[in-house]
């Protein structure tokens, strides 16, 4: 019986420190500024209206908050599920040998 639930516990702690990995990673990924491209060439192009250039930083400052945002989820994210398999791993080893 104990054996069971070690291998529980350890499938657990094997979950919980994937899912910590893979927030980790998606932490380290942002979501790029946008720029203005040609329609043809995909060079790019700069914008001629102070309209459209205001818009676009207020946009690409959007994008900054967005990718901040992101990084501090998927960061506090990350943390408890490292703390969730570490405590799963405790927990096997206890009940392993208590």
């Amino acid at each position: 019986m104990s054996t069971a639930v070690t291998i529980v516990w350890a499938i657990f702690a094997a979950v919980f420190f994937y899912l910590g990995y893979a927030h980790w990673r998606n932490a380290q990924q942002t979501i790029r500024p946008y720029q203005m491209r040609g329609t043809d060439s995909g060079e790019e192009v700069q914008a001629t209206n102070p309209e459209v250039e205001e818009y676009l930083e207020g946009f690409n400052k959007y994008i900054d908050g967005l990718n901040d945002h992101f990084r501090k989820h998927n960061n506090a994210s990350a943390v408890g599920y490292f703390v969730a398999g570490i405590t799963s791993l405790i927990s096997m080893i206890l009940f392993f040998y208590l």
